[in-house]
């Protein structure tokens, strides 16, 4: 999925739920496909159809500059159907495709939800202390609730961590919602003392440990980190666990 980390020595901190900064992503989608993202992604739709999905956008940052975020949410997700719509999106119609995850594949893989079987396990439940309640019956209900969250920024709680922690950020390079292009419009909004040697700074490719596979890009400043990992969607660890476990093992022990 793609990330934000905060690579602490004993502690995990998590932002409040957003999609990055509203306002940035969103620039990036109005350039969705063409302009901004990996070549392979280049025909999943035409000039005629990204017209289309700026004039989406266009309505989504509109809407969050009138603080109305889940009308902004829901003018977003027309073009995804990232929650259920109850017709085809504008991407289903013009891909032929159900998954957002992945724009490789067309729908999303049964191995996405084995997870449930686990998690609903007795040693599972024993092991982290669950009762009896069952996971996964309000994922829905809890994801339609959030809506309004999914628009809100976390750059104000972003920018101060860059001065202050090891962070990493990281995006599946065929990610459709949220790939490559959103992690750097995003990263290059953000405000705090590395911002000039942000822009500045060149991205590097880095490959598997051991080998000339080529595992991603990367871009780094004192100890800010923007990773694209190949090969990955949205569920970064479930596309290229390899990966990303080395992606977060090595930026957590840099010196």
């Amino acid at each position: 999925m793609a990330g934000v980390t905060l690579l602490l020595k004993c502690q995990r901190t998590r932002p409040p739920c957003s999609m990055y900064d509203a306002r940035a992503v969103v620039r990036a989608h109005s350039s969705l496909i063409h302009c901004m993202v990996p070549t392979p992604q280049q025909g999943l739709v035409d000039y005629q159809q990204q017209s289309i999905v700026s004039q989406h956008m266009d309505i989504t940052m509109e809407l969050v500059s009138q603080g109305k975020y889940v009308e902004a949410y829901e003018a977003w997700d027309a073009v995804w159907g990232d929650y259920p719509l109850g017709y085809p999106s504008l991407f289903t119609n013009w891909t032929g495709s159900t998954d957002t995850t992945n724009f490789l594949r067309t729908e999303t893989p049964a191995s996405y939800v084995a997870w449930g079987s686990l998690v609903n396990t007795a040693a599972f439940h024993r092991g982290v202390h669950a009762g009896a309640q069952p996971f996964g019956v309000n994922g829905g209900l809890v994801y339609y609730n959030m809506r309004s969250d999914f628009m809100h920024s976390i750059s104000p709680v972003m920018e101060p961590l860059l001065d202050n922690y090891k962070v990493l950020v990281y995006n599946g390079q065929v990610d459709p919602i949220l790939g490559p292009h959103t992690g750097e419009a995003w990263m290059a909004s953000l405000a705090w003392s590395g911002s000039k040697a942000w822009r500045d700074a060149a991205r590097t490719v880095w490959h598997v440990a051991g080998t000339s596979d080529v595992g991603g890009f990367v871009k780094c400043v004192g100890s800010v980190y923007l990773v694209v990992v190949r090969g990955a969607g949205h569920f970064v660890p479930a596309d290229q666990p390899a990966r990303v476990c080395m992606v977060c093992w090595c930026c957590a022990v840099r010196v």
